[in-house]
């Protein structure tokens, strides 16, 4: 769910495909011809492609965001996170619109200790809204109760369009191993959401009470493409065979 001033988002979807499914035959040329369909422009199609590498590639990324694509290579994490661990890209996107002539490309870059983490969420959070430092803070203190390290795994998005940086700037904060539910921050999202005129107040009453004890696998927080403040909650992932479906609430059926 994406909030932001007066765009309160929830056409929102995410898969992950483990990278080594990529190497069965046949699969990469089919991903080729999915975003071909999906009109990304030929140019990244191309780059996008050359970018896989069967040993460093451990997930394959496709999501929607409304009317925007987005496509993204995972790689494993480095042996040692710390200090001398000065650029290590996590995710690598591409997202666009049908009809763009090019598609937005980002580094997720993983900051390489606490320190440096604390640091970015605190210039982040100060660029935005005081409700957006409480959303922080709350997570910061349950996962205290959990007895989880704070902060946890945080990643900087670094974006260029055509060759130039975008205006965005933005962290990704990684909690699912803290085991929280959405429902922990829902009332500050509430609050936020009615601040930037977001979305109805039953929209909002509705979304806790469909949502509210599913898992927060991680927030993102920052300014946007578009220069704008927004604040992002995921949440719900669940595993999926390839013969499943999901019904209207989301959960995992078996045929």
């Amino acid at each position: 769910m994406k909030c932001a001033p007066v765009r309160w988002q929830s056409e929102r979807a995410l898969f992950g495909v483990p990278g080594s499914v990529l190497g069965t035959p046949g699969t990469l040329e089919a991903l080729g011809r999915l975003l071909c369909r999906l009109d990304m422009p030929a140019a990244d199609l191309e780059t996008f492609m050359a970018d896989y590498d069967p040993v460093h590639v451990q997930y394959l990324h496709l999501g929607l965001e409304g009317q925007r694509c987005k496509v993204y290579w995972e790689f494993p994490m480095p042996e040692r996170l710390d200090g001398s661990t000065s650029h290590h890209v996590q995710y690598r996107a591409w997202k666009w619109h049908a009809g763009e002539p090019a598609a937005a490309c980002s580094d997720y870059v993983i900051l390489p200790s606490a320190g440096a983490a604390r640091a970015a969420i605190r210039q982040t959070t100060q660029a935005m809204p005081a409700l957006v430092g409480e959303l922080i803070e709350q997570l910061e203190i349950s996962a205290a109760l959990k007895h989880y390290p704070w902060p946890p795994m945080t990643v900087a998005i670094d974006e260029w369009l055509a060759r130039q940086s975008t205006p965005r700037r933005s962290l990704n904060v990684h909690l699912h191993e803290a085991d929280l539910p959405l429902g922990t921050i829902a009332g500050l999202m509430m609050a936020l959401a009615r601040e930037w005129q977001a979305a109805p107040q039953q929209t909002l009453v509705d979304w806790v009470a469909r949502h509210g004890a599913e898992r927060l696998s991680n927030v993102s927080l920052g300014l946007g493409h578009d220069s704008q403040p927004f604040f992002t909650c995921y949440y719900g992932g669940r595993v999926l065979s390839p013969d499943s479906k999901a019904d209207e609430s989301g959960q995992a059926q078996q045929p």
